[in-house]
């Protein structure tokens, strides 16, 4: 996708903001599908850690970003598919096979639903901003102060 920095520049990113600002809360966007995704097989790399009916071999930049996600358990995953946006470059490459996009999207939905990412926060006390009563009506929903979402009730 032509970005200017490595997988490595990123995992040095976030490995200094988790050391260095404590409580740190650090999301991530994920593009499924990107038309020059190249094919390795890895199929036993994320084996029976969630159920997801995926026929076929892993792809080698999917399976990496699968590999980031599991290695930093980010709390927030902004997972997309791939749009071609008119006038880009990648507008004019070919696309995945529809199936293969929404397979990568059930497998990364399912890999961040496989952990807690809040896990460590259960018990403490955080200052939260009350925005509205919930759908149900029997609790409220609030926003800490990296606006994540915390439930009150």
């Amino acid at each position: 996708m032509r970005r200017e920095y490595s997988v490595d520049d990123f995992r040095a990113v976030v490995h200094f903001m988790q050391t260095n600002v404590p409580d740190i809360s650090i999301a991530t966007d994920v593009i499924c599908g990107f038309p020059t995704e190249t094919d390795e097989v890895d199929t036993h790399a994320f084996e029976g850690r969630f159920a997801v009916g995926f026929q076929g071999s892993f792809f080698e930049d999917f399976s990496e970003t699968m590999k980031l996600i599991d290695q930093y358990k980010f709390p927030t995953v902004f997972i997309n598919q791939f749009y071609p946006r008119p006038g880009t470059k990648a507008a004019a490459m070919k696309l995945l096979p529809t199936e293969v996009v929404k397979q990568r999207t059930k497998m990364l939905t399912a890999l961040f639903h496989s952990y807690q990412p809040y896990a460590n926060r259960v018990g403490r006390v955080y200052k939260v901003l009350v925005a509205e009563k919930a759908f149900r009506g029997d609790f409220l929903v609030a926003h800490n102060k990296a606006y994540e979402q915390v439930g009150y009730g």
